[in-house]
């Protein structure tokens, strides 16, 4: 009979090295796994943060378009604002000028009215 092993302790030595390569080989695996796990897990969170991007970029111009209509409705807004007050300020001048005329078709009215009531007394005492 061959003997393979010249003692049972070099048998388990052998035994154990062949359990602890099958054991290196299953931690190998186990680390390749997690090792996949945390590229795909890199890999997610890179296009979350792509998309974060996208969707931050797209807001910024969607708020730089906002701004800008806000920024040229206050530059208008004063050119609109001194359009309206010339406007006001035309119809102030052509009050004034219709009051200045009602103040002298009142004068004219008045002194009328002091000839008509002279004439009137005039008559009044030529009747008695």
């Amino acid at each position: 009979m061959l003997k393979l092993f010249d003692d049972d302790k070099s048998g388990r030595q052998i035994l154990n090295q062949a359990g602890s390569r099958d054991d290196l080989k299953s931690e190998l695996k186990a680390e390749l796994l997690l090792i996949a796990l945390w590229r795909d897990k890199l890999r997610s969170q890179g296009l979350d943060i792509e998309k974060l991007q996208a969707e931050l970029a797209a807001a910024v111009r969607g708020n730089d378009g906002i701004l800008r209509c806000e920024v040229q409705h206050a530059v208008d807004n004063p050119s609109n604002l001194n359009h309206k007050l010339n406007k006001l300020e035309l119809r102030m001048i052509k009050k004034d000028v219709s009051i200045s005329h009602l103040r002298c078709d009142l004068q004219e009215c008045t002194k009328e009215l002091t000839i008509v009531e002279g004439y009137y007394l005039q008559w009044k005492c030529w009747m008695r």
